[in-house]
């Protein structure tokens, strides 16, 4: 079992599966993140805008970057439907 709690019954092949890790790491680490920044703005640190800002700055750009990760795995799904029904049309 991995650090995430995959077994590696769970794991998928080449691409696959790396896409799925990276897209899990990323929201384990936006989970530690938001964590933190709750604690901080609960601690009154919200006028240290040194850490807040990093992390807004961090949040901000995971949420890019997980929008266009499932964009581009909506886009390999319709290729993938596409070349289905083309392969079942024979």
């Amino acid at each position: 079992m991995d650090n995430l709690g995959f077994s590696n019954d769970d794991a998928l092949d080449g691409d696959e599966g790396a896409a799925r890790y990276k897209l899990l790491s990323l929201y384990a680490v936006c989970g530690v993140l938001l964590f933190y920044r709750r604690q901080l703005g609960a601690a009154g640190a919200e006028e240290e805008s040194g850490l807040v800002a990093a992390i807004d700055e961090c949040l901000v750009k995971a949420r890019d970057t997980y929008k266009e990760s499932l964009q581009a795995h909506g886009e390999s799904l319709k290729h993938y439907v596409a070349a289905s029904e083309k392969s079942q049309s024979r």
